[in-house]
Formats: C-alpha cells, sequence, structure tokens
C-alpha cells in the first residue's frame, strides 16, 4: 500500500474544510435571509396597525353621527401615505360607509366580517375596531400597496453578494490547491 505524501492529505484537508465551510456561510445566509423577511413583514404589519388604529381612533365621533363628510375628510387625508392602496370605514353591520382606494388598486370589500390583520403577496391587509366608550360603533379597513420586487430583491441582495462572493473566493482556492497538488506531484 503506497501512502500519500503529508501534502496530499493536508491539501485534500483543507479543501474539504473550505467546502464545508461554504455551505455553512450558504445555510447562515438562508437563515439570515429568512430571519430580515420576517423582521421586514412584523415591520410593516405594525406600521399598517398603527395606521388603522389611528384611523379608528379619530373616526369615532363621526360615524356615532353618521357624519360621512368628516370620515370622508379622514379617510381622504390618508392620500398622503403614497404605500396605501386603499381604506374604508364600516357600520356597525359592517357595510361600507366611506370607501377609498388607488388607481389601479382593487376596492376594500363592501361588507366586512371580521377583525385582524395579515400579511400576504407582498401587503399588508388591517381590519381594526372602531368603538366608543365601549361600544362597537363600525370597523375601518386598510389595505398597502404591494411591495414592489425591485425593494424585495435590494433588501437581499448585500446578503445574496457576500454569499456569491464567498463562493467564488472558495472557488478561487480550490483551482490554486489543485495547481499546487499537480506541481507537487510533478516534484
Amino acid at each position: 500500500m503506497i501512502r500519500r505524501p503529508l501534502w496530499d492529505r493536508l491539501d485534500r484537508r483543507l479543501v474539504n474544510i473550505a467546502w464545508a465551510s461554504a455551505v455553512a456561510l450558504l445555510a447562515i445566509g438562508a437563515l439570515l435571509a429568512g430571519r430580515t423577511e420576517l423582521s421586514y413583514r412584523s415591520q410593516a404589519q405594525r406600521q399598517a396597525e398603527v395606521q388603522a388604529d389611528i384611523l379608528a381612533a379619530s373616526v369615532s365621533a363621526a360615524l356615532a353621527f353618521d357624519d360621512r363628510a368628516a370620515m370622508r375628510e379622514y379617510v381622504d387625508a390618508l392620500r398622503v401615505n403614497r404605500g396605501l392602496a386603499a381604506a374604508a370605514i364600516y357600520d356597525a353591520a359592517g357595510r361600507a360607509v366611506v370607501v377609498y382606494h388607488r388607481t389601479g388598486a382593487a376596492p376594500p370589500p363592501a361588507h366586512i366580517d371580521g377583525l385582524g390583520s395579515r400579511f400576504s403577496h407582498r401587503h399588508v391587509t388591517v381590519t381594526r375596531p372602531v368603538a366608543e366608550q365601549g361600544q362597537r360603533l363600525g370597523a375601518v379597513y386598510l389595505e398597502t400597496l404591494p411591495e414592489p420586487w425591485t425593494s424585495v430583491l435590494g433588501r437581499h441582495s448585500s446578503l445574496a453578494l457576500l454569499t456569491g462572493l464567498a463562493f467564488l473566493l472558495l472557488g478561487v482556492v480550490t483551482a490554486a490547491a489543485s495547481q499546487l497538488h499537480a506541481r507537487a506531484r510533478l516534484l
């Protein structure tokens, strides 16, 4: 049995360690990307919830007195938020009283059933109760525009670039080790 020289065995071990490190970097990168995405979604949902809570607190008197002009003013004030796709105010029966939606965006539902918030298909939908002294008067609805793909890619591109560079570096190291191994054989 011919034993390989020590240099040859160490060379192979180093290359194997380098590839294992690259796989570990890829796994860590995927975990970090997932964490970043979950954090972003949580933050976007919380921002929409806060805006819906502010709207609900603002329209309670107008909803109690069925002052549609005042409700319209509150909803129209939301137009300054360029990330908002639609908003609506609903009465106690769940019927839409005042509705707003941007051009090209889907209108809010005509009738609202449940309360809550969710992030799906790159946008947030929030429905909050409107109450005055513990009595539910209705609800408000907010929906954000879908997040552009450029934002999603921008959020994850730096991590993808670092992972790609790590693999490139590993490829260069592997190629250099292979060349050194070939030259060592010639000696």
